[in-house]
């Protein structure tokens, strides 16, 4: 469906009840700058979604109902994502995630954005 948009810089797919994103949903759009995933139903997202996406900059998936990625989901750097309204559970197989911020200093809070924090195990809950 995205094949013919191979030059396309921002898309916005806010508010369109998606529940999982396959490994090739996006993979012809490598100009893609800006991602807007926000406020739908996404529970997964594929391991090498955002594999292709090397200038991606931007990348909204707050509001969704995503708990956890797969080590190497976001293998390019990514400047920011926007996690906030995720029942994020933040147990050993989240620590990939957290390294991948730290080291590619992606900024996860932004002024408008409610800060993030773990909704389990229930050791974690609540953590920011």
């Amino acid at each position: 469906m995205l094949d013919g948009m191979k030059n396309l810089q921002q898309l916005n797919l806010r508010n369109n009840s998606l529940t999982s994103l396959d490994e090739n949903t996006f993979s012809s759009l490598r100009h893609l700058t800006t991602l807007d995933l926000a406020h739908n139903n996404l529970k997964k997202i594929g391991k090498r979604t955002f594999l292709h996406q090397t200038k991606l900059f931007w990348l909204d998936l707050s509001n969704n109902q995503l708990s956890s990625f797969e080590e190497g989901t976001f293998d390019s750097k990514i400047a920011n994502i926007l996690l906030d309204g995720n029942r994020l559970q933040c147990d050993d197989s989240f620590d990939w995630f957290v390294r991948y911020l730290v080291t590619n200093r992606v900024r996860t809070f932004l002024p408008f954005q409610p800060e993030i924090s773990c909704a389990g195990p229930e050791k974690y809950a609540g953590v920011r």
